[in-house]
């Protein structure tokens, strides 16, 4: 058995090796049986502990209210020995049991103080792992919202925030902090077995606060989200399937959205040609190695035709067949070919065809820009989702986009949109601005996806409810 082995099996003999000793201690403190009630005894077993570490986001310190002997900081002490973990309870007996431990086992890193949780001082970075089940639900939910108006986490056996919701949804949930700013708290439950039954819910939060550049008063009226779409992401998405703006339509055409990244100072894919009639394309492209020819008034992955060197074989007369079909047909009405039912009034732009530079690409960057945020990037290494390699942000280990980052704040108070999307190639030195979408149908993650329908939605909420800012 080894050293650990040994630990956590005295922790779990200590309520049949001193019984009548915890039962004293706790009629000393407490003068009446009701009041020490939330002091039962009972052990979450070490496998369970870890499901739940190992999916919450690592801390600089973790600390554990209502520690009782300690168990719990043993477990992360033998997981992550370099943090340092904070045990605080009110029973003297039961923390003379943990230390009796720490110095048995030479436990490093692992305090274990005698305290009132009410008066504990958070750190920014803190896990805060909460032994709450008895808890009176007004007082741990109020400590659990000034807990978390700090860089911190909690891990609690119960859910919490059952009030002050502002809109009835299981997934997360707003409350006005002490400035009176709105905030959301994102929940994850967890399900896992303890020593008091199989399926114990646990329940992990953690603060999303946004840092938007714009609100809601900055964007073009007509491009305002009403209310009634602001239940998620897909509902938000789809709203813009109604909006009328010439704006929209102008910059749906990828030759005039390539003219507005070039005012702006993105590098480009080089024009070979753009037209906007019916023309024989073929002496074009045979003067030119390598090109990327394609509808100018299509979603991105429709009849693109591409020649990556001299030596590809191309059939010329096919792809200048489609392509000067396609200046017959809107995409108003059509989505990647597939019938909507629904016109897009925007997709009713002005029908084309472009010719340009085919950039030999090591990383596709598509940056969702949120209120003027270039708030997260879908990194690939090839056209559909299935090549997602990460989603970065600014700062990151794959590339710099420093300079693109700054002009797309620029690019965003331009258009006054509350969400968008652009598209951009890397070929390992430059990155090249090559398209704008503005209703982003890209399969996402699911915490992906809501992490940027949340973004989204807080302006909304500060808009839709002055009353509680």
């Amino acid at each position: 058995m080894t050293n650990f082995e040994s630990l956590i099996e005295e922790c779990e003999n200590y309520m049949i090796n001193f019984r009548y000793e915890d039962e004293k201690s706790k009629s000393e403190l407490f003068d009446i049986e009701e009041d020490y009630i939330s002091l039962v005894w009972g052990m979450t077993p070490f496998e369970s502990f870890q499901k739940v570490i190992l999916s919450v986001k690592k801390p600089k310190r973790f600390i554990v209210f209502g520690c009782s002997i300690g168990y719990q900081c043993f477990y992360f002490n033998k997981l992550f020995p370099e943090i340092p973990c904070i045990g605080i309870d009110l029973m003297q007996y039961r923390l003379n049991f943990g230390n009796s431990m720490i110095s048995k086992y030479l436990i490093n890193n692992v305090d274990l103080y005698i305290g009132d949780i009410k008066n504990f001082r958070p750190m920014d970075g803190d896990l805060i792992w909460q032994n709450n089940l008895l808890f009176e639900g007004d007082f741990i939910e109020s400590l659990s919202v000034n807990l978390l108006n700090n860089d911190i986490e909690i891990v609690s056996y119960k859910p919490l925030f059952m009030k002050n919701r502002l809109f009835d949804k299981n997934e997360h949930y707003d409350f006005l902090d002490k400035s009176g700013e709105l905030k959301i708290i994102k929940e994850t439950k967890l399900t896992v077995k303890t020593s008091w039954t199989e399926n114990q819910n646990i329940f992990y939060y953690w603060k999303y606060s946004e840092n938007n550049f714009y609100d809601v008063d900055f964007i073009n009226k007509n491009l305002i989200i009403p209310e009634k779409y602001l239940k998620d992401y897909d509902s938000m998405n789809f709203y813009k399937r109604f909006v009328k703006s010439d704006e929209l339509r102008n910059l749906y055409n990828k030759y005039n959205n390539k003219l507005k990244f070039l005012e702006f100072g993105f590098n480009v894919p080089e024009l070979y040609h753009y037209t906007k009639d019916k023309i024989d394309l073929i002496p074009i492209m045979k003067k030119l190695k390598t090109f990327v020819a394609k509808p100018a008034h299509f979603s991105e992955s429709v009849d693109v035709f591409i020649k990556k060197s001299i030596d590809q074989q191309l059939d010329l007369e096919l792809i200048n067949q489609k392509l000067n079909e396609r200046i017959d047909i809107s995409d108003k009405g059509n989505w990647r070919r597939v019938p909507i039912g629904l016109d897009i009034n925007w997709k009713d732009t002005e029908r084309g065809v472009i010719v340009e530079e085919y950039i030999n690409v090591i990383y596709e960057l598509k940056v969702f820009v949120i209120f003027g945020d270039p708030f997260i990037a879908d990194l690939r290494t090839g056209f559909s989702e299935s090549y997602t390699v990460d989603f970065i942000k600014k700062e990151n280990s794959y590339l710099n986009w420093d300079s693109e980052y700054s002009k797309i704040i620029e690019f965003a108070k331009s258009l006054k949109i509350d969400f968008f999307r652009v598209d951009f190639l890397y070929d390992g030195n430059k990155l090249y601005a090559s398209e704008l979408t503005f209703m982003p149908a890209t399969f996402l993650p699911t915490q992906i996806q809501e992490l940027i329908g949340n973004r989204l939605r807080m302006p909304y909420l500060k808009y839709y409810y002055p009353q509680l800012c």
